[in-house]
């Protein structure tokens, strides 16, 4: 069955210059951990690594440790920047296929959008302006790519924050709140700065993922229920940094 996400591989891979050099100095050995890096990368958030995932890698890919960081830094396959590397041709060559993707997922979600209203043509006013809201704000997440978001964070106007993992999940943010047509203020922005500089990444990442998904404007914010509750800010569990299997990449 398929499973994972999809990278191409060209059919002539083997014959590149910078891979002759790693076949020529690391044999097969060398090619195959090369691709097994980028299979890694293309399986993370932001198609980065840090340097200090390189141990585990060492464990997954059953190698020498000094391919690996030979791999990374001697045939300039990969950009290193602080303390993260990546590979810019594996994010230019995924760019086609990413970008067709979301547009399927937004022509298979009009489709669905558009067969509810036919089904619900009855339905009260309420419940139909309920499901357009549903649906403008799942095309709002889907606009958000993995694409666009890098791009925005390898722009230098774009680095708010020296962490690029935190500089990531805040672009993503301002992103979303543009979609929403409510753009962040100069003021707010810097205000997350400063509160997301002591903030774990775990965190940071979980309370932007999760306003995301449930259409929130705020990070601290639950929509208001039916019954006229009001509304909770929303604590992150720290019970998942007890466990450090937690944050290894998937």
């Amino acid at each position: 069955m398929k499973t994972g996400s999809y990278f191409p591989h060209f059919e002539n891979a083997r014959n590149d210059n910078k891979i002759l050099k790693i076949r020529r100095k690391l044999g097969l050995e060398g090619y195959a951990v090369y691709f097994m890096i980028l299979e890694v990368l293309r399986a993370q958030t932001d198609f980065k690594l840090s340097l200090f995932d390189i141990d585990e890698l060492e464990y997954d890919f059953r190698t020498d440790k000094q391919i690996i960081i030979s791999i990374i830094h001697d045939f300039d396959l990969f950009i290193v920047e602080n303390g993260f590397f990546f590979s810019r041709n594996l994010i230019e060559n995924l760019k086609g296929y990413l970008e067709k993707s979301d547009r399927a997922r937004l022509a298979a979600l009009k489709r669905w959008n558009n067969a509810d209203a036919n089904a619900n043509a009855n339905a009260n006013a309420d419940a139909n302006a309920d499901a357009n809201q549903n649906a403008n704000q799942n095309a709002i997440k889907l606009n958000i790519t993995k694409l666009n978001l890098i791009e925005l964070n390898s722009t230098k106007e774009n680095n708010f924050l020296d962490d690029p993992e935190k500089n990531f999940y805040l672009l993503k943010w301002i992103e979303y709140r543009k979609e929403l047509k409510q753009p962040l203020t100069e003021i707010t922005i810097n205000q997350l700065c400063e509160n997301f500089k002591n903030e774990n990444i775990i965190s940071i990442k979980y309370k932007i993922e999760k306003a995301i998904e449930n259409g929130w404007k705020g990070l601290a914010e639950e929509k208001e229920k039916s019954s006229g509750k009001k509304e909770k800010n929303y604590e992150f569990n720290t019970e998942i940094l007890k466990d450090p299997n937690r944050l290894k990449f998937k």
